[in-house]
């Protein structure tokens, strides 16, 4: 099989955090919490390209640059291995739910307990350093790499999109569980408004892709459910 150079993507730099915050004191408090170099903006906008944290902390309310859940797509899609956790005051009971859904991989509230934010920074962080360290992932019976977005089983490979490498790559952490296509949409283009033809052009790239390796595993849509990587059958491959 032909070696291909890992030249997708930036690589995680485990000794950096980026906090987001309009109120630069929030920069010092997870300073004082982390044992790495830590660096505050005040909105996404302000971060210069090369920079690949292991960890970033991102606030709701973000002033003049809005709200901070609109940014975690975009900032997922920059930083794919990157601990991203939400942090507000805002005490509203749906903003974990979306914060979750959009990408983030915790959800921490103001004000800031200093025990709790390094239990979990540290937790998360090592999550991160391991996504990192696994280019290649087992999933059933066929390999993924998501950093060079190619699927592989025995001398057999294809190469996905990026979205479809993403789409992939959240079947995959969803394990057995259905995915509602809101979600998908939601995951991929953000606030964008797409048609569902474009997810259902990502789903048959994908099934397509598997059939190639002859892995026996699709994607099955439970309409109305959601979507999830299950076993290949007749019926779901004629979907």
């Amino acid at each position: 099989m032909t070696s291909l150079k890992r030249t997708l993507g930036l690589m995680m730099d485990k000794s950096l955090a980026v906090v987001i915050d309009d109120d630069p004191e929030i920069a010092k408090i997870l300073a004082a919490c982390l044992d790495i170099k830590t660096i505050g903006y005040s909105s996404p906008s302000e971060i210069g390209e090369g920079l690949a944290p292991v960890i970033c902390f991102l606030d709701v309310h973000l002033g003049d640059a809005g709200n901070g859940l609109e940014h975690i797509v975009p900032l997922r899609k920059q930083w794919s291995n990157t601990a991203l956790i939400v942090i507000t005051a805002d005490h509203r009971d749906d903003l974990l739910g979306e914060a979750l859904a959009a990408g983030a991989n915790d959800f921490i509230r103001k004000p800031l307990n200093i025990a709790e934010v390094t239990a979990r920074a540290r937790a998360r962080i090592s999550e991160a350093r391991v996504r990192q360290a696994r280019e290649n992932v087992e999933v059933h019976d066929f390999m993924f790499n998501y950093r060079l977005r190619r699927i592989e089983r025995r001398e057999e490979e294809a190469f996905l999109s990026p979205l479809g490498a993403e789409l992939l790559q959240i079947l995959i952490e969803a394990g057995s569980d259905l995915v509602k296509k809101d979600t998908l949409l939601r995951r991929l283009w953000g606030g964008r408004v797409v048609s569902g033809n474009s997810l259902d052009q990502r789903l048959l790239e994908i099934r397509e892709a598997l059939a190639k390796i002859s892995s026996s595993r699709t994607i099955v849509v439970s309409y109305g459910k959601g979507v999830t990587l299950g076993t290949a059958t007749k019926e779901s491959s004629k979907k």
